[in-house]
């Protein structure tokens, strides 16, 4: 299915997705891909690629300590600008230049022992 809600490779993620991350809705696997892993304080951190010119686009990290209850947001990026931490989360959020992308690693202020995050990315309403 080539359609941007579809997922040509099935791989559990949609082609706008892809799209929005710089992977291929064809390739079934990517160097792209979201990643999470633990800083050297055991917190958790998400790695991701954005390109800054989908100014269309919303990029938002949620965390949440209970996959049943609410996510907060901890950090966005909107119009193509540099992702940030919202609300004073003091997340540390760093952005690299890689060719036209953006690598973005943000890391959750939170020490808790069971913590999760995901990447929300919001296309434009007619992709």
């Amino acid at each position: 299915n080539t359609t941007p809600t579809g997922d040509a490779d099935g791989d559990g993620l949609l082609n706008i997705g892809e799209f929005a991350l710089g992977t291929s809705p064809i390739g079934g696997s990517s160097t792209n891909d979201p990643t999470a892993a633990l800083d050297g304080q055991h917190r958790l951190a998400l790695t991701f690629s954005r390109d800054p010119a989908l100014t269309d686009f919303v990029y938002e990290v949620e965390a949440t300590s209970d996959l049943g209850g609410a996510w907060t947001v901890i950090a966005r990026s909107t119009g193509g600008n540099a992702t940030v931490d919202v609300g004073g989360n003091t997340s540390s959020v760093v952005e690299t230049v890689t060719g036209a992308r953006r690598q973005v690693v943000v890391t959750d202020p939170s020490t808790a022992t069971r913590r999760f995050l995901r990447l929300k990315i919001t296309p434009p309403a007619n992709p």
